[in-house]
């Protein structure tokens, strides 16, 4: 439900994404008169082309052919002009959106725009580019990145506003970051940040044709916050005040908001009555203005209060309606159908709450898949936008040195006549240095090549070394197995079997023989299994790691095994080898961290493996244990060098975390 309020009072001061109408206390109408009878006498195309843009923003909403048509005409007026072909993004943005529906161009677009902007220093270009950013950090919220929408609000569109001070808007970013705060029901921030909202707004002194809807949006946000944090008579304050701002525009579409506003706080005052009445008549508002959206919205308010009156026959009704909403996002409609699933539940309609609550189940699986997948994409954008950035500032130092050659080169043409033969002697002597220069870095290249060539075989060398005492270690260690283990085990049986020689053998005897015979056998399938697992090469490297895993296993210590797709492409010797290395990370752990619990995760991406391997033990200091190898990590790193990976080791109280990357 915060997420809702985030959405509606937010973005409503720019886009209404999903109203089919603009939220506003009047009509744009004289606005988009005004702007007509400009440009009915500017003869500028610049300037016309700007009118026509803004036209087709007040359009937005009110006739999509319209917008289209403005759009049309500002374009034809740009005539390469750099500065107004940018700016056709910023306004050619909402249109695209609003015949795509799709919020993820939307979100490219506004990233984009903020890029190109950024390199102009007038005014207007900034504070369309403020504009911008307020609606990528709303975005990027809905879409539960509070993160980054935080860091838009505070770094950058919080500096900018106040750099082009301009109070109104700057408002508006912290009426946009109470709802952050808000929405991750950090009231105390909510608050601050919302009362700071109002406070600026107000002392705006050059007011522009939005500022009513501003402050409008920034008292109904702050009066909901007030009432969450049960101060409800400063919130019937800070509501009457937008009410006295409704007053003066009988007919605004946003007595909607005002409804819903009213509605919710005395919900939250439990005047369930009052809040019915407010609910009822911001639906009958809503639909009169044909805001389906809004009507969506207030019938959900409406079934959280019948749901706290127990109404559930009602509630179950009217959730039927909204399941049939268009206007439903896909995480909201998974807990509409848990709401339901829950109201037929205490009507004692048994088969229709199992019906619900399963697709609430198939929809929350769903949305996990889709979370998975969307922050491996978030991941990829913002390295991309990253590499962007670096592409953008290359670019602008490439342009700065352009321009500092053509003055330099000004220079030299005026100068040329007076100079050219001074000019001549120092080619001639550039031409002689830049020579011996070039035969110097030829020799250091040829000298530089030797060297990486020593150092690479050296390595080499040193990598093979240290695999082949691995080799050695791995022998004598089976070697003591076999020796301390089996060997004494099979000597005892040995002296057994002579003791009782030529004599009758008792049956306690037999099972002496027995037992000694099935403990030899599986410490000689557990040597076996240790020189090359039979599963490794018959079922592959997966079955092989969880075999390992249950085999280690005990009450003691638990080991949890995790894989993601793993495929059988890998080739047997890599395979052998990861294996090897996970089998002595788990070895160190069992051996010295007292741990109870192990993780084991391994995932493959292409021709990448990745190993994450966690326990819970006593840990140890990092820094002393690499100049040691009594837990084997020099050959860890060798065989990971092997394959050109990285090895990357923390420790502490809490645990001892390995995190390796191999290009198999």
């Amino acid at each position: 439900m915060k997420k809702v309020i985030l959405l509606i009072i937010t973005v409503m001061s720019f886009l209404s994404l999903h109203a089919q109408k603009p939220y506003e206390l009047g009509s744009s109408q004289k606005i988009i008169d005004s702007l007509k009878t400009i440009l009915a006498k500017e003869k500028s195309d610049s300037l016309r082309s700007i009118i026509y843009f803004e036209l087709s923003r007040l359009y937005i909403g009110i006739d999509l052919k319209q917008v289209k048509n403005n759009l049309s005409e500002a374009k034809k007026l740009i005539h390469g002009n750099p500065y107004l072909k940018d700016v056709s993004y910023y306004y050619n943005a909402p249109y695209s959106y609003y015949t795509s529906k799709n919020l993820d161009t939307y979100l490219k677009d506004l990233i984009v725009i903020n890029e190109k902007l950024l390199k102009y220093n007038i005014p207007e270009a900034k504070i369309l580019r403020l504009k911008t950013l307020i609606n990528l950090s709303v975005i990027q919220g809905w879409k539960n990145n509070e993160l980054e929408s935080k860091r838009i609000q505070i770094e950058e569109a919080i500096p900018l506003a106040k750099s082009i001070y301009n109070n109104e808007l700057l408002g508006t970013i912290y009426l946009s970051l109470a709802k952050t705060f808000f929405n991750e029901n950090n009231l105390d921030k909510a608050e601050y940040y919302g009362n700071q909202a109002i406070k600026i707004i107000e002392s705006r002194k050059l007011k522009s044709s939005k500022y009513d809807e501003n402050l409008f949006l920034a008292y109904i946000s702050y009066a909901e916050t007030l009432s969450l944090k049960k101060k409800f008579n400063e919130s019937e304050n800070i509501l009457d005040k937008a009410n006295h701002l409704l007053k003066h525009y009988p007919n605004s579409n946003l007595y909607c908001n005002y409804y819903y506003t009213k509605s919710f706080i005395e919900l939250k005052r439990s005047n369930y009555l009052k809040s019915l009445f407010y609910v009822n008549e911001g639906i009958k508002k809503a639909t009169a203005f044909e805001d389906f959206f809004f009507v969506y919205r207030l019938k959900l308010l409406k079934i959280e209060l019948l749901r706290h009156q127990k109404k559930y026959l009602e509630a179950k009704i009217l959730m039927a309606q909204v399941l049939e909403s268009e206007y439903q996002q896909i995480d909201e409609k998974r807990d509409n159908y848990k709401e339901i699933a829950f109201f037929c539940k205490q009507l004692k309609d048994f088969s229709n709450s199992v019906k619900y609550y399963e697709k609430y189940i198939e929809l929350s699986d769903s949305l996990n898949a889709t979370k998975t997948n969307n922050n491996i994409i978030e991941l990829e954008a913002k390295y991309d936008n990253s590499e962007k950035q670096k592409k953008i500032i290359s670019l602008e130092k490439e342009k700065q040195k352009a321009t500092l050659i053509a003055e330099n080169t000004r220079l030299y043409s005026v100068m040329f006549g007076l100079l050219s033969l001074i000019l001549l002697l120092v080619i001639y002597f550039l031409w002689q240095n830049a020579k011996a220069q070039k035969l110097l870095t030829l020799e250091k290249d040829k000298n530089y090549n030797q060297k990486l060539s020593f150092l690479k075989t050296q390595k080499e060398i040193e990598v093979m070394q240290a695999m082949i005492d691995g080799e050695e270690i791995e022998r004598k260690r089976i070697a003591r197995e076999l020796h301390d283990g089996i060997g004494s085990k099979l000597s005892a049986l040995k002296i057994l079997m002579f003791r009782f020689n030529n004599k009758q053998i008792s049956n306690d005897n037999l099972a002496q023989f027995n037992e000694l015979l099935s403990t030899s056998i599986t410490e000689l399938r557990q040597v076996s299994y240790n020189l090359v697992p039979e599963s490794l090469l018959k079922l592959g490297l997966e079955n092989a790691l969880s075999d390992l895993c249950y085999l280690l296993h005990s009450e003691k210590v638990k080991i949890e095994f995790q894989a993601f797709n793993i495929t059988n492409t890998i080739p047997i010797s890599s395979q052998i080898n990861i294996y090897r290395i996970i089998q002595e990370l788990l070895n160190n752990a069992l051996k010295h961290s007292d741990c109870s619990e192990i993780l084991v995760s391994c995932s493959q991406n292409e021709d990448s493996f990745f190993i994450s391997v966690e326990d819970n033990g006593k840990g140890f200091d990092v820094y002393s244990i690499e100049k040691k190898t009594g837990l084997g990590i020099k050959n860890l790193k060798n065989r990971v060098e092997l394959f050109s990976g990285t090895f990357n080791l923390e420790s502490n109280k809490s645990g001892t975390y390995y995190n390796i990357e191999l290009k198999i």
